[in-house]
């Protein structure tokens, strides 16, 4: 005996087949959010009289759900939102996902702190800078205010500088930068009266 099964019957039967095959999977591996979805977000409102808000450590995703009177609102955990560029949820509740089109701004470097120039010439000539552009502008411009042939003899991090002369018994100099006028002051003295026998004067003290 032999069983004939016609077109429609068969494929009644592979359909049901296919249907039992995945219900049988889906029984062994469970459903679950798609992997990528962030997981610990939920409701918070319970029906019918809803006064949905989401608690501390959580963030309101824009997904409500109406009740008899008032509505419950999906939330995710704070700790998903990170800073970038137009950044907003997508998805639905089960699915939603943080996303930002863009990192964020890299912070700006910090400035560079004033950098103080000091040049002399053997003949008494003298310059002295301070600028927030770093040596390559405070140099120049010290070797500019002192004319020519002049010297760098002093150069570095500062916003403040002094220059002391004196014409007694020769030609010396004191200088000094740093970032206290007082001390930078009095540094710039010292190195005069050190070698100059006498008459050394604070012909230059400033600060950026």
């Amino acid at each position: 005996m032999s069983l004939q099964i016609n077109g429609r019957s068969r494929e009644r039967f592979v359909a049901q087949a296919a249907g039992f095959l995945v219900l049988s999977i889906l029984s062994v591996v469970g459903f679950s959010a798609p992997s990528w979805a962030q997981p610990g977000c939920q409701w918070f409102g319970t029906r019918p009289f809803c006064d949905g808000q989401c608690p501390a450590g959580f963030v309101y995703t824009g997904q409500r759900d109406s009740c008899t009177t008032g509505s419950r609102r999906f939330c995710c955990p704070a700790r998903y939102v990170t800073p970038g560029v137009n950044c907003h949820w997508v998805g639905r509740p089960g699915t939603m996902l943080w996303v930002c089109d863009a990192p964020p701004p890299r912070p700006k470097p910090p400035a560079p702190p004033p950098w103080a120039a000091v040049a002399i010439s053997d003949t008494g000539g003298w310059g002295a800078s301070i600028q927030a552009g770093g040596s390559t502008v405070a140099v120049p411009d010290a070797l500019r205010r002192c004319g020519s042939g002049c010297r760098v003899v002093t150069q570095g991090p500062g916003r403040c500088v002094a220059v002391a002369t004196s014409r007694t018994g020769g030609l010396w100099f004191g200088y000094a930068h740093g970032n206290d006028l007082n001390a930078v002051r009095s540094i710039a003295m010292r190195g005069c009266t050190d070698r100059a026998p006498g008459g050394c004067q604070l012909v230059h003290s400033n600060c950026l």
